[in-house]
């Protein structure tokens, strides 16, 4: 009975592992490109001007997308001095209403000599100029309604796509460009408890203590694990932890002297 109660203890453990099961993170570029004369010396001398995040999925608000500039200003100052940048705000302030607009639409369009154009006729001192799009934004969890219909599992997580561009705006070439994915979907399920009713039936005089102090063992730690689950839940499901990330995957490729 004894070999019969292990292999009992080894699948309970099996059982839970499958229900916890999590797929492991998953980013990456697609493809990544800095030109040998884009350095530190040239962000110093001639500044990168940040243009407001250019939201392609089209799902930000107003708000979202703010704050998520501000985020990749803070990435950007953190690795060449927020004194190398311009930020959205004074580039509009310095462009006028009118000419960002344009710029922006440029951008948007990926029309590079307008963009060029825009900025050397108003502020000719800002030679580079940081685009970022948000290519994909999809929450895992509004797939959960058609999959808990099918079966006790669901999603969560997010998985984005960013590509960010730096223009050289006095010969209309892109010095540092690339496109990352990240993806955190993760899968939960729900516990059975058809192992509870059979424990029931199945305890001996000789494992009782051995068996009912491993199944408490197991109880504990799922109902941590449980708790820890919905943290990350709800973490992961948010834009802005994720987007963080993916800016500061940028940002460490940036010419530095600090790096």
């Amino acid at each position: 009975m004894q070999v019969a109660h292990f292999i009992y203890i080894i699948s309970l453990i099996l059982f839970l592992s499958a229900c916890s099961a999590i797929n492991k993170s998953n980013d990456k570029f697609d493809y990544f490109h800095q030109q040998d004369n884009f350095n530190i010396a040239s962000i110093s001398l001639h500044k990168i001007t940040i243009l407001g995040l250019i939201d392609d999925t089209h799902n930000l608000l107003p708000r979202e997308k703010e704050q998520l500039t501000n985020q990749i200003f803070n990435a950007f100052a953190d690795r060449v001095d927020a004194e190398n940048l311009v930020s959205t705000e004074n580039l509009a302030e310095q462009l006028g209403v009118a000419a960002y607009k344009q710029l922006f639409l440029a951008a948007k369009e990926n029309r590079i000599e307008s963009m060029s154009q825009i900025m050397t006729t108003n502020i000719a001192k800002n030679r580079y100029v940081l685009t970022t799009h948000l290519t994909q934004n999809t929450d895992h969890s509004d797939k959960n309604l058609l999959n808990d219909f099918l079966s006790s599992c669901h999603y969560y997580g997010r998985s984005i796509g960013l590509t960010m561009s730096i223009l050289d705006t006095q010969n209309s070439q892109l010095v540092w460009s690339g496109h990352l994915e990240k993806n955190n979907k993760n899968t939960q399920c729900e516990d059975d408890d058809d192992w509870q009713n059979n424990n029931e039936h199945e305890s001996k005089d000789d494992a009782k203590g051995l068996l009912a102090g491993m199944i408490i063992g197991l109880m504990l730690t799922a109902i941590i694990e449980d708790s820890n689950s919905v943290k990350e839940t709800l973490t992961a499901n948010e834009l802005s932890p994720m987007f963080k990330q993916a800016v500061n995957d940028f940002a460490k490729r940036l010419p530095s002297f600090y790096h």
